[in-house]
């Protein structure tokens, strides 16, 4: 028989709410370096107060961002890509385990070609945009192309 170790719920909560600013991140189709990551999402990011990486194996990277503001405009703030590589972005939850996650979704770029400027309307696109899935946003050079 194993030993067990039970934690009282309250410790437990204290322990989770020391990750609600991480997320996960994992480069799609292959790696690069932690330091070159590190770097490259530093650049696109440029965080207040800090950003660390911790390896979580199987490709998955946890990005420490110190800042809720932050982890939003990771989150939500474009689809990344390093390396012409994309990076799969998504909030920390408690019971992540990287030997045993897929990547479903990932956040896209979709170009409309030849939409006439007509439509460079945000409500317009982003109807237009639902019919693949729900939009993020319209990008700032659309939005200002009017």
């Amino acid at each position: 028989m194993l030993p067990k170790v039970h934690i009282h719920e309250d410790i437990v909560q204290f322990l989770v709410d020391q990750w609600t600013d991480t997320i996960v991140v994992k480069l799609l189709s292959r790696s690069i370096g932690c330091k070159a990551r590190l770097t490259k999402l530093k650049s696109q990011w440029k965080p207040q107060g800090g950003m660390d990486l911790v390896d979580l194996g199987y490709g998955f990277f946890l990005s420490c961002l110190h800042s809720t503001v932050n982890q939003k405009c990771a989150h939500e703030d474009g689809s990344w890509m390093i390396y012409d590589l994309y990076l799969s972005v998504s909030c920390w939850n408690s019971d992540f385990i990287p030997s045993k996650s897929m990547i479903s979704t990932t956040i896209v770029w979709v170009c409309f070609p030849k939409i006439n400027m007509l439509y460079y309307n945000e409500s317009v696109l982003k109807a237009i945009a639902s019919t693949i899935r729900k939009p993020i946003k319209v990008d700032n050079n659309t939005l200002e192309a009017f």
